[in-house]
């Protein structure tokens, strides 16, 4: 069976921006993670039926700090990687 270092797979943009927006540890999370959680966590984000929930509250300045939490199939996985310092705003990324 063939393996894939998890730099072979590219998430979905809405897993880059909310994994910014979160201040997710990227060093951190990378050194716990192997290729197959990091495939699984792409995975349920471009399967994802709330791309139009994300993108919104991405995208809008005056968002609930949480409300990911309420569409976001990873989450838990996220929060367990934020930075202490964690950003609640991100630059607007998606255009109306």
């Amino acid at each position: 069976m063939e393996t894939h270092g998890p730099m072979e797979y590219a998430p979905p943009m809405e897993m880059a921006v909310m994994m910014l927006t979160l201040s997710v540890d990227i060093e951190r999370m990378g050194s716990n993670w192997g290729a197959v959680q990091l495939q699984q966590a792409i995975h349920r984000c471009g399967e994802c039926a709330n791309l139009m929930s994300c993108r919104h509250w991405l995208g809008d300045p005056h968002r609930p700090a949480t409300g990911y939490r309420a569409f976001c199939p990873n989450a838990g996985l996220f929060e367990r990687y934020c930075t202490a310092d964690r950003r609640r705003t991100a630059r607007r990324v998606f255009a109306d």
